[in-house]
């Protein structure tokens, strides 16, 4: 399953095309070193974390949003798939993401991210809250929404959301 579960709706039609055909896909270069832009950072207008990791030879991990995405390393200095793209800019990487009529510059997160964030943070816009707690090295969170109601959502100390967990009493 590995890369393919990464595959958004494109990746996967192109996929089964070059099995249909017999046709080999392009492979990452692995020669490519992994990119000067690992790291985390803001995107401006979203407000949203967005996370480049290191991954197998010749790609990046971008995490942003719901899904991560693998990103091929180019020899120009960007990394691709077929709806993002990372580039080199003089103040730091952009993205950009033309299925979602978006382009900007990455802000660097500075610091150290926080590890106590237990609490009940509250959006007005939505009329939602979302508490989170610490058991552990594990972070629980519950979304009262009629699609999470009885389900709490565990994350990793890395902040990678590992699945639902079973309902717990408040």
């Amino acid at each position: 399953m590995g890369q393919a579960a990464s595959w958004d709706a494109h990746e996967a039609a192109v996929a089964m095309l070059a099995a249909v055909l017999d046709q080999d896909r392009p492979k990452p270069d692995a020669a490519l070193p992994s990119s000067a832009w690992v790291g985390t950072y803001t995107e401006p207008e979203t407000g949203l974390a967005v996370r480049i990791d290191p991954a197998v030879a010749g790609q990046v991990r971008l995490r942003f949003g719901h899904a991560a995405e693998q990103l091929d390393l180019q020899a120009d200095g960007t990394a691709g798939s077929t709806g993002t793209r990372l580039r080199p800019g003089k103040d730091g990487p952009w993205m950009d993401r033309p299925g979602d009529n978006q382009r900007s510059r990455l802000l660097p997160c500075k610091g150290t991210p926080a590890h106590d964030i237990t609490g009940c943070y509250r959006c007005e816009e939505l009329g939602a809250d979302l508490t989170v707690f610490n058991a552990g090295r594990v972070l629980y969170g519950t979304f009262p929404a009629s699609w999470a109601k009885d389900a709490w959502r565990c994350w990793s100390r890395s902040g990678r959301m590992s699945g639902f967990c079973p309902a717990r009493a408040r």
